[in-house]
C-alpha cells in the first residue's frame, strides 16, 4: 500500500520496479495500515495457487477483510465479507498447497482458524476452537501438507495441525510436545517441523518431527544430530537464537584469535563465509538466507564445531 496525496487513505499499487510500471490499481487499503496489524512476521499478503491474497479495507462498505487480486483493477475482488457487523481481520496469511490458511474473526465466534480456496462458499471457519470467546492462534506454519500452528489460548501454549476440515484440526497429540511448557518458533525444512521447546528437565532446546506423518512425533534434536565436532575441548561454540527469523549470533568460548565460519547449505554448497580475528560473537547473516536448514561450521585452527541452523 502507498499514499499518492489524493484521497485519505494508501491505495493498493503494483510495480515491475520501473516508474512507467508502477501503477495504482484500487482505492483500497492493504492490510489495514498500522504499525501492529503489519508485523512482517504475521503476513497479510500471500501467494496462494497463483492468486495474491492480502487484507485490506475501503473504508466505506467494508472493514478489513480478505481481497484476491490477479494483478489488473479488474481482477482485484473481495473474496469474502466475513465480518458483516465490523472488521474480521484476516491474519497470518499461510498457503498449504494451493489452500490459503488465516485466522479471522467473523463477528460471532471471536477470532477462530479459516481457510479459502477463493470463493465466498469455500472461505469457511476450520474449527470454533475456542467456543464462546476465540482463540489466539499464530505461527501459522506450512509443513508436510499441513497447516501447523500455536494456541496460546491455553497455558501452556499447545500446538495444533490442520487440513481445513472440522474433523482434522486438532491439538498434536504427542508425549514430547506435551511436556514442553513453551513452543515457539515453528519452521518447515523438507517435510520436517523444526520448533523450540521448553521444559523444566532441559531448559529451551530445538525440536523436530515428521510434519507429514498422520500421527506426529516430536524428538529433541541431539548433540549427534547439531553435529558437533569437537577437537578441542577449550573450543565451543553457542548458536542463538536457533531458529532464526533475521539475526543469529555465534558466542564463541575458548581461544577465538583466528576464527573461520561458513554457512552451508544441505547440499553442501557454501553459501556464506568469513574469518575473523579475536572475535567472541559473531553476527550471522541470517536476513539474507532463504528459509530452511543450514550447517555452520566454526573453525579456530585446532578445534571445529558444526551446528544445523534453521532459517524461519
Amino acid at each position: 500500500g502507498a499514499y499518492d496525496g489524493f484521497g485519505l487513505n494508501n491505495a493498493l499499487w503494483k510495480s515491475d520496479g520501473t516508474e512507467n510500471g508502477t501503477i495504482k490499481l484500487k482505492n483500497i487499503t492493504p492490510a489495514y495500515y498500522n504499525e501492529n496489524f503489519v508485523d512482517p512476521t504475521s503476513p497479510v499478503f500471500c501467494i496462494s495457487n497463483d492468486v495474491l491474497y492480502f487484507t485490506a479495507t475501503d473504508f466505506n462498505t467494508y472493514g478489513a477483510e480478505l481481497w484476491k487480486t490477479n494483478g489488473t483493477e479488474t481482477g482485484i475482488k473481495l473474496v469474502k465479507d466475513i465480518n458483516p457487523y465490523n472488521s474480521s481481520n484476516p491474519y497470518d496469511l499461510t498457503d498449504v498447497n494451493g489452500r490459503l490458511f488465516f485466522t479471522a474473526d467473523d463477528g460471532v465466534h471471536g477470532t477462530e482458524l479459516w481457510s479459502t480456496n477463493g470463493t465466498a462458499n469455500g472461505t469457511t471457519m476450520a474449527k470454533d476452537i475456542s467456543p464462546g470467546y476465540g482463540s489466539s492462534l499464530y505461527n501459522l506454519c506450512s509443513a508436510g501438507g499441513k497447516l501447523y500452528f500455536i494456541n496460546e489460548t491455553t497455558s501452556p501454549k499447545t500446538l495444533w495441525s490442520s487440513d481445513g476440515t472440522t474433523v482434522n484440526t486438532n491439538r498434536v497429540n504427542d508425549a514430547v510436545v506435551n511436556s514442553l511448557s513453551d513452543i515457539s518458533h515453528l519452521t518447515a525444512a523438507g517435510n520436517k517441523l523444526f520448533f523450540g521447546g521448553y521444559s523444566l528437565q532441559y531448559g529451551a532446546e530445538l525440536y523436530e518431527g515428521n510434519a507429514q506423518a498422520v500421527t506426529f512425533a516430536a524428538a529433541s534434536v541431539s548433540s549427534a544430530d547439531m553435529l558437533a565436532e569437537k577437537t578441542n575441548t577449550g573450543f565451543d561454540v553457542l548458536l542463538y537464537p536457533n531458529p532464526a527469523h533475521s539475526i543469529a549470533t555465534l558466542q564463541i568460548k575458548g581461544d577465538a584469535k583466528n576464527i573461520a565460519v561458513s554457512i552451508t547449505d544441505m547440499s553442501g554448497k557454501t553459501i556464506w563465509e568469513s574469518s575473523y580475528t579475536n572475535h567472541t560473537q559473531i553476527n550471522l547473516p541470517v536476513e539474507k538466507l532463504s528459509a530452511g536448514m543450514y550447517i555452520v561450521t566454526i573453525k579456530n585452527g585446532t578445534g571445529s564445531k558444526m551446528i544445523k541452523l534453521v532459517k524461519e
